[in-house]
């Protein structure tokens, strides 16, 4: 007899073709499961007890960046060397325990690229009931870990700027009014220790009574959610009265209500320059692992079966969800979009989509999902269903919001602040906001940014500032505040104050500088010490100068007056014992007694209107400015060799009789400069009128002053001339002249025009 085929006996015993019917749906159902498997985000595979990987799924086999081919059958050993161990450990502990462990979080490395999953791993069995290897599934959470990093970044930049703030910072609980942070720059303004302030109530501190006096005005102030003081007085603890500037908000961060007051010190920034002003706010953001929901929907939009995982992520239970639409569910401002999508997947146009999208949960709140769509069709290509995965992504999208908010806010700030803020890192600086760049000459970024800082810090500090910037890349932390030289790209160099403390900046340490530029500072300083030090030296001159005077006085007194009035009462007396006796028979003894009498009078009177021109010419009360100074000219013409040229085209000007004094005093300096040191013999004096102003030029051919003598402190007399020219408003120029000598100008404003 013929040998049957195992088709033909089947045939035999099932005639109707039932069994093939039912291996028929057996595949199916493998089929769709594997479908479903392949579809579901989440990441699956077996593996057995030696570490090798016996199947996954397409999750899982991207993960490992290969097919499914080429990691079944494959050890772990080879598909993720890096890790493999450590997942094996956990294998084999499930094995042997026989229990799940759940919550795994670990990263997944292969080919140099590394996903974080978050694994439950389970035991698997075999046919006769003995534990075979595990099973285990992986949801990729990269971006939840990105985003927790970057929002860990974000709080750091935070902590960065609130420590190293020049603004003092409080931050309140704005149902109790307690002080929950203080910063440092607070701290030291006021004089306090942080535990001064920390936990007491915002009334109870003694400096800030006058601001909120009570409960009531705090309760106006959180309505408000706004309070600004410009110029408020305030006593530090040491009793120093000082100025601020004092604002406070109300805002929401991690769903509790705070009040941040920004205090500012403008004390000092009202007669220099201001402060930088800083203000932030604190925020905080918590986010978990998404839920990954599967739904099985129909061509007409409805729900056929819908997992455990979507309804807690939908608010609804099963049998509610089972029967309702998507788009009762579905957002308004995202419906189009998604029916667009929907529909042309109907339409045979595409087969899967994925988008974005929220839901409207049964409470009315709002849930983000990563919606992932395949469209499962019959054998005329007409839609079956539609499997969908939902990845609760919520968290994410409020993380994300608040990262972007908080490098809005970061961002916002630096360009907004009044002073230089910049990263340096590699060398150079990688980020300048626009204070910055204008303190550097810089109008563009692209003019400073792969500019060395060798080119930017001056030589004299440069050797200590990068070992200060090394020592810091190194990891050492705090803030160092620092006075420079900066070089401009002009070259023009300034004085500067920075303060430096170590960041994070894309993903890199990096050391950020606030920079402050202090030249005018500096220079009104230095102005101050010289102008002291010209007047302690000018007033010890003239205390030299009077008392000179005062010993040329008592000579003269003494020698000239003295010994004439001796004389003068001799000859009284001579007169005297004659007229008391008989007179002389001799006339002319009495006559040439009385005429030596008469010339020491006319001496004493030469000599008082002597020293009294010297104290002070009264030519200049009778005769006015312009006829003194011929005369004084005049006159030392008579007492020295010097050839002098007088020349003027006004005869005479009203000025008050102070200012007349300083000038006739200024030409006598000037003049007495040119007699002791020039060894000058021609001396032209000339006198303009112009428009608004009087010019005095005194020139000579002399060797020419030194320029140095111009801006030395020790150089009285020069200062004294350049004191009393300011009294007036003028200008006083001294300069050595190419063709020999110096020449002397002096500009003095006409009465009304200074």
């Amino acid at each position: 007899m013929k040998k049957q085929t195992k088709s033909q006996i089947k045939s035999q015993e099932f005639p109707d073709g039932s069994i093939d019917l039912a291996e028929n749906e057996l595949l199916k159902e493998r089929d769709q499961l594997k479908t479903i498997l392949d579809l579901s985000p989440t990441s699956i595979w077996f593996k057995d007890a030696k570490n090798n990987f016996i199947s996954v799924n397409k999750a899982a086999a991207k993960i490992a960046n290969r097919a499914v081919k080429d990691v079944e059958g494959h050890s772990a050993d080879e598909i993720f060397p890096i890790e493999s161990s450590n997942y094996y450990t956990d294998d084999l502990e499930v094995i042997h325990s026989g229990k799940p462990k759940l919550g795994i979080i670990e990263p997944a490395t292969t080919d140099g690229i590394t996903t974080w999953v978050r694994t439950d791993k389970i035991p698997w069995y075999d046919a006769d009931g003995n534990i075979a290897g595990i099973v285990a599934f992986a949801l990729d959470i990269t971006d939840n870990i990105r985003a927790q990093q970057k929002l860990q970044l974000s709080e750091t930049r935070y902590r960065r700027l609130f420590e190293s703030a020049k603004d003092g910072i409080l931050i309140l609980d704005a149902e109790s009014g307690q002080i929950d942070d203080v910063n440092p720059f607070l701290i030291e303004l006021l004089g306090y220790s942080k535990e001064e302030f920390l936990d007491k109530k915002i009334w109870d501190i003694g400096i800030f009574k006058d601001i909120f006096e009570n409960i009531d005005k705090y309760e106006e102030l959180k309505k408000t959610g706004y309070v600004r003081y410009e110029n408020l007085p305030l006593e530090t603890k040491a009793g120093r009265h000082i100025n601020v500037e004092f604002v406070s908000n109300v805002y929401v961060a991690d769903s509790k209500k705070v009040i941040q007051c920004n205090i500012r010190d403008i004390t000092e920034s009202a007669r220099t320059e201001e402060e930088l002003q800083r203000s932030r706010k604190e925020f905080q953001a918590y986010f978990d692992l998404g839920s990954v929901g599967l739904s099985v929907t129909a061509a007409d939009k409805t729900w056929i079966e819908v997992n455990q995982r979507l309804c807690k992520m939908l608010g609804y239970n099963k049998e509610e969800l089972i029967g309702l639409t998507w788009i009762e569910l579905t957002h308004p401002d995202e419906l189009s979009a998604n029916l667009k999508l929907f529909q042309e997947a109907l339409d045979g146009k595409i087969d899967n989509y994925e988008i974005d999208k929220r839901f409207i949960r049964k409470d009315g709140s709002i849930v983000y999902v990563t919606l992932s769509v395949v469209c499962q069709r019959n054998n005329d290509g007409s839609v079956h269903h539609f499997l969908s995965s939902y990845i609760d992504i919520t968290e994410r999208k409020r993380a994300e919001e608040s990262i972007r908010e908080s490098e809005d806010r970061y961002h916002n700030l630096l360009n907004a602040a009044p002073v230089g803020i910049a990263v340096y890192s590699d060398g150079k600086f990688v980020f300048i906001n626009p204070a910055g760049l204008k303190l550097l000459g810089a109008e563009t970024y692209d003019q400073l940014l792969e500019t060395p800082i060798t080119e930017i810090i001056h030589p004299d500090g440069l050797e200590k500032s990068l070992n200060l910037f090394q020592r810091m890349m190194s990891g050492e932390s705090g803030l160092y505040p620092v006075r420079d030289k900066f070089t401009r790209i002009d070259g023009k160099v300034v004085d500067v104050e920075v303060i430096a403390s170590l960041i994070i900046y894309n993903d890199k340490p990096s050391v950020q500088v606030i920079v402050t530029d202090i030249t005018e500072r500096k220079k009104a300083e230095r102005e101050i010490f010289n102008s002291r030090e010209q007047l302690r030296a000018l007033n010890a001159r003239l205390e030299k100068v009077q008392e000179e005077e005062r010993i040329k006085l008592s000579r003269e007194l003494h020698d000239n007056l003295g010994q004439n009035l001796t004389g003068l009462k001799m000859d009284v007396a001579w007169l005297a014992k004659r007229i008391k006796g008989e007179i002389t028979d001799d006339p002319e003894v009495l006559i040439t007694k009385t005429d030596s009498m008469l010339g020491l009078i006319d001496g004493i009177i030469s000599d008082i209107r002597r020293i009294s021109a010297d104290l002070r010419p009264n030519v200049l009360d009778y005769f006015g400015l312009i006829p003194s100074i011929e005369w004084q000219t005049e006159e030392y013409k008579k007492r020295t060799e010097l050839q002098c040229e007088f020349t003027s085209n006004v005869t005479n000007i009203n000025f008050k009789p102070e200012v007349n004094s300083s000038i006739f005093r200024i030409f006598q300096e000037a003049f007495t400069n040119i007699i002791r040191h020039s060894k000058a013999t021609k001396v032209m004096i000339k006198i303009t009128e112009e428009s608004d102003v009087l010019i005095l030029e005194i020139s000579d051919n002399g060797i020419g002053i030194n320029g140095a003598l111009l801006s030395d402190d020790h150089s009285l007399g020069i200062i004294g001339m350049k004191e009393r020219t300011l009294q007036f408003n003028g200008q006083l120029n001294i300069e050595k002249v190419s063709e020999g000598g110096t020449k002397l100008t002096l500009i003095i404003p006409k009465p009304g025009k200074n």
